[in-house]
């Protein structure tokens, strides 16, 4: 039996890992620099990078999928909500406050509207990702009781309008939609969190039957798809604000390459008790590493640190890949123990001091 503490399945926490992995790659790519504009003439560094992109850009779809596939049967709690949200702002007002105490950031660039960033780091999007999360689970219990009672028949309906109004459509059509952000909001967790829903109540047997190769597949073709616009760009000019759509989070290829993944690790089972012990505690550490490394003081600092500027425009920025990986992991996991150990204290005296 594949062993589960607290609601939490090993296999799914793996993929917490993974995707967490995912996003430190791309944010490496990013932010060091390594992703050519698509109208740029490419070397070969340059197709390593979007191809290494093309691969790991599903990271936050699952991340997401993950998520919502146990906040189906979730209940809300205020105590939960704070405890994200006094998170968030360990992080967010912890991290530039430690930059400023060792010189890094400079006096003169501490600002009020960037002040006003930090300590109200939800309300003014510090990190976009749990501005759209916290969103998330607010309308979560009323989601997924709405989905638990009502027919297939009818979530099928309402999931299919809703791919097709924020996905489909701007996936097969060349055109700016104005609601479009590329899935950078809490309405494209939403669709991910029905997507969630109905693999989990009610399957998708396709997907359990082809998940590897599906997600390979869609993969490579966000990666295919981008040079071809490229191709049609430099031969007529056209599509240039397109060249890197297939890269968006709400673009179908993503949403099935995702959906693929999550699904076949569905599938995984793991033994191991020892080994589900490190997964479970690695994966609890996976939100701490985010708010870590993207905090907005920060989120342009360490790609350099670990020598982007050095790598760039050579094969050798995928061994800063792993380094920036197993890095980011490492200060991230110790920074977050460290906070859960300080919060799991003052929470412990809050009851102790109530009862």
């Amino acid at each position: 039996m594949q062993k589960e503490h607290t609601g939490r399945k090993t296999n799914y926490e793996l993929l917490r890992i993974l995707a967490m992995a995912m996003v430190i790659t791309l944010h490496y790519l990013g932010k060091g620099g390594f992703l050519t504009d698509g109208k740029e003439p490419f070397v070969l560094p340059d197709y390593l990078a979007w191809f290494a992109e093309a691969f790991c850009v599903v990271a936050v779809d699952v991340y997401v999928l993950i998520s919502g596939y146990f906040l189906v049967d979730s209940s809300f709690r205020v105590s939960k909500l704070l405890k994200l949200w006094l998170q968030i702002a360990f992080y967010s007002i912890g991290v530039p406050a430690v930059l400023f105490l060792t010189g890094v950031l400079p006096r003169e660039e501490i600002y009020l509207e960037r002040l006003l960033t930090w300590v109200f780091p939800v309300l003014r999007e510090h990190y976009w990702f749990a501005t759209a999360y916290v969103v998330l689970y607010l309308f979560a219990p009323l989601l997924g009781k709405a989905v638990r009672n009502i027919p297939k028949k009818q979530l099928e309906q309402i999931l299919v309008l809703a791919l097709l109004i924020f996905s489909v459509s701007k996936s097969l059509l060349p055109v700016n939609w104005p609601m479009d952000t590329g899935g950078y909001d809490a309405v494209w967790f939403l669709c991910l969190f029905l997507t969630a829903a109905y693999i989990r109540l009610y399957g998708v047997p396709f997907l359990e039957k082809h998940g590897g190769i599906i997600y390979l597949s869609c993969s490579m073709a966000i990666f295919g798809l981008m040079c071809c616009y490229r191709m049609i760009f430099q031969r007529t000019g056209r599509l240039g604000d397109f060249l890197t759509g297939t890269y968006h989070y709400n673009h179908i290829l993503c949403l099935l390459s995702a959906a693929a993944l999550f699904v076949f690790f569905g599938k995984i089972r793991i033994t191991s008790e020892k080994l589900s012990k490190l997964i479970l505690r690695t994966a609890s550490c996976t939100f701490g590493i985010y708010l870590l490394h993207e905090n907005e003081a920060v989120r342009y600092l360490w790609p350099k640190w670990l020598g982007a500027d050095i790598l760039q425009g050579t094969p050798a920025f995928l061994t800063g890949v792993v380094i920036a990986v197993l890095a980011l992991f490492a200060a991230g996991i110790l920074v977050e123990l460290v906070r859960q150990w300080i919060f799991g204290h003052i929470f412990q005296g809050f009851s102790k001091a109530r009862s």
